[in-house]
């Protein structure tokens, strides 16, 4: 924060008291911003785990009787593949229950 006048001047006590405040109030108002882009980016991506949760878990169900192996394995193809392609879990998930792939 920068303060100045147009002419040189002697800054009162009271007037240096105020800026050194007013410093204070706009350093608590740009950390809540920051706390609360931080928070709105977590609720975002929470959200997004619960919409596409169930489509995973499916096609987890899916891959497990389809490859004969157990939850944990089944969840590992599935993100592996998805990494090794560049690509959501989510969208590969439903792209397994809509029958357009096969891993």
């Amino acid at each position: 924060m920068n303060v100045a006048d147009d002419q040189v001047r002697q800054w009162t006590a009271s007037e240096r008291d105020a800026i050194v405040h007013f410093g204070g109030v706009l350093e608590n108002l740009l950390l809540a911003g920051l706390i609360a882009d931080r928070n709105d980016r977590l609720a975002r991506q929470l959200q997004y785990a619960l919409d596409y949760r169930v489509p995973i878990e499916r096609a987890v169900g899916y891959l497990m009787a389809t490859m004969r192996t157990d939850p944990v394995s089944a969840f590992e193809k599935l993100r592996r593949t998805a990494r090794d392609e560049r690509r959501r879990v989510s969208e590969l998930a439903e792209e397994i229950l809509a029958g357009r792939r096969r891993l």
